[in-house]
């Protein structure tokens, strides 16, 4: 329910609202999958807040819960624009 609830929050770009609600998904999630695409879902809410050290936390933590090549592909991409910001 959480997940259906943070779509409009998400076009309105209200990321703290839907973050907050993603947290409490993961947190409470029965299913390795379900964890991991809430947290998956944080990654991109701190991405799109401009915080990529948090963006990058919650990618680990999504992939840690469940290997899944599109986390591992979001990884690579916080990485290389976390290098292109240092740079």
């Amino acid at each position: 329910a959480n997940m259906k609830q943070a779509e409009p929050l998400v076009i309105s770009n209200q990321w703290e609202t839907a973050i907050k609600l993603w947290k409490d998904t993961a947190e409470n999630a029965k299913s390795k999958s379900v964890k991991s695409k809430a947290e998956f879902n944080i990654a991109l809410g701190y991405e799109m807040l401009g915080d990529l050290d948090l963006a990058i936390e919650w990618a680990l933590k999504s992939y840690e819960s469940m290997y899944r090549i599109n986390t591992y592909n979001y990884l690579e991409t916080l990485k290389r624009r976390k290098n292109e910001l240092n740079q």
